[in-house]
């Protein structure tokens, strides 16, 4: 995937015929594309860093629920695409990416604080795992 302008890929990674997976804004008379689940991502992942820093870490209350479940919807429904049940539209894409981003973002999070923690590494080994199985047998 060569491009002459690699900066159109920043918000969207998508490539042309993909583009259903992506929302469409228009800026300065410009067509701009973001990945769906990405932007469901980018939301939840700054709103716990500025709920954290407002000191409102309910969240870290819910932490073994959000890592251990939260990335199977996003998971799930990338799975069912992937094998072609379903193309998926990009609600489902938003709504997934937002639990994918408090995920990473709890996971980040808990790193930081102690990077031996054991739950990050089953967590991370595990939904890679998953990914890497699912990619090797759709491709």
């Amino acid at each position: 995937m060569t491009s002459k302008n690699p900066w159109k890929y920043l918000l969207s990674h998508h490539l042309p015929k993909d583009y259903d997976r992506c929302l469409q804004i228009n800026v300065n008379d410009r067509k701009v594309r973001i990945c769906s689940r990405c932007l469901g991502w980018y939301i939840s992942f700054f709103l716990f860093w500025v709920l954290l820093f407002l000191d409102l870490n309910f969240l870290l209350n819910y932490k073994m629920i959000i890592l251990y479940f939260f990335p199977a919807p996003a998971m799930i429904d990338w799975s069912l695409h992937r094998f072609g049940f379903y193309s998926g539209n990009n609600l489902s894409r938003v709504s997934t990416g937002f639990l994918l981003g408090l995920t990473f973002a709890m996971m980040t999070y808990l790193f930081i604080k102690n990077p031996l923690r054991v739950h990050f590494w089953i967590v991370s080994v595990l939904y890679i795992s998953i990914g890497v199985v699912i990619f090797k047998v759709t491709s």
